[in-house]
């Protein structure tokens, strides 16, 4: 066998374990209203809390950081360089 077909069979494994661990865990620890309501209603993580500002300013920043990087790498990039190029290539 090929290490991909080898690998995709020990993920079809893993993916199997997971979903019977994580379908016998009762459905009431993982969606409790106590703690799932205490999040959303007051402090860090409540819609007016500083989660949202901060989570806004990443987005924003990691925006602007990876438009920039990408539009100075398409000035420097040659044209020749592709893997499809036809030119002539010494």
């Amino acid at each position: 066998m090929d290490l991909l077909a080898v690998l995709a069979v020990d993920l079809l494994a893993v993916d199997a374990v997971a979903g019977v661990l994580l379908g016998s865990v009762p459905r009431e620890l993982v969606f409790s209203p106590a703690w799932a309501g205490a999040l959303s209603q007051k402090g860090f993580y409540s819609p007016d809390g500083g989660y949202t500002t901060i989570s806004l300013i990443v987005f924003l920043a990691w925006t602007l950081v990876t438009s920039g990087w990408l539009a100075f790498r398409m000035g420097t990039e040659r044209g020749d360089t592709t893997a499809y190029s036809t030119g002539d290539q010494a």
